[in-house]
């Protein structure tokens, strides 16, 4: 039994649809966060608005992950490359961890275990700094060589300044917090607004990139040649001969 392979094509609008779900995820984040600025992060809506944003984000993580397992990647996007299909599996893992154990942490936000949140949460913030990390050194590796790939090279940098500042934030403990006012809480905003800001560079890259893919095949197809009407007429002429 042969398995049809996905065209590039096909590979370019699964990640591109990976990166519109991840923006639409960190914009309900974004959203969530405005309600925990203002002290309503326990209410219904707000709660809705968090599950419904980390479901997002992890299904565009799983999106990716079934992208480099069902098929080669031909050019890079985000923070995958073309040139290693296990470090692509490798990121998308660590990805949809970080997208869980937000979850986790956030359950126990609910439930006021504070210094449980504060670690697993913390170990997210790792987690995601790495593969920022990682995503930025392969990409500078593999080379910048267009415009999509300048904008995923400050995509990942504003990740890897995100993450970092997550780190910052989550190394303050939880007593001092209160200590520093609202800084805290507008320190959180920033990160999600940095995040947010990267999934719409990478929308942005990716739109280039899916549209230079689409001009492509049209051109390939409009390329190829077509019987003229006097091919076609020869070729008739040589069957009447043939006839007996």
């Amino acid at each position: 039994m042969i398995i049809k392979q996905p065209s590039p094509l096909q590979i370019d609008r699964a990640a591109f649809s990976a990166n519109i779900i991840l923006l639409i995820g960190y914009a309900f984040a974004a959203w969530f966060q405005t309600y925990e600025f203002i002290d309503r992060a326990r209410e219904t809506i707000a709660i809705s608005v968090y599950f419904l944003g980390f479901a997002l984000i992890v299904i565009s993580g799983i999106i990716e992950l079934s992208v480099d397992i069902c098929s080669v990647r031909t050019v890079g996007h985000g923070r995958y490359h073309s040139n290693s299909p296990m470090l692509n599996r490798i990121i998308s893992i660590l990805f949809i961890a970080t997208g869980i154990l937000d979850i986790v942490g956030f359950c126990y936000l609910m439930l006021r275990e504070f210094d449980i949140e504060n670690k697993v949460l913390l170990c997210s913030a790792y987690i995601i700094f790495i593969m920022a990390a990682l995503c930025l050194f392969f990409q500078m590796k593999e080379g910048v060589d267009d415009t999509s790939d300048m904008i995923d090279a400050i995509s990942n940098s504003l990740v890897l300044i995100g993450a970092g500042l997550f780190i910052v934030l989550l190394h303050l403990d939880v007593s001092a917090k209160k200590d520093y006012g609202d800084v805290p809480d507008k320190m959180e905003l920033a990160m999600v607004i940095i995040f947010l800001v990267s999934a719409v560079l990478y929308v942005i890259a990716d739109s280039l990139r899916f549209t230079f893919s689409v001009g492509t095949a049209a051109g390939q197809s409009q390329s190829t040649p077509l019987p003229t009407h006097a091919a076609a007429s020869m070729a008739n002429n040589q069957t009447v001969q043939r006839q007996p």
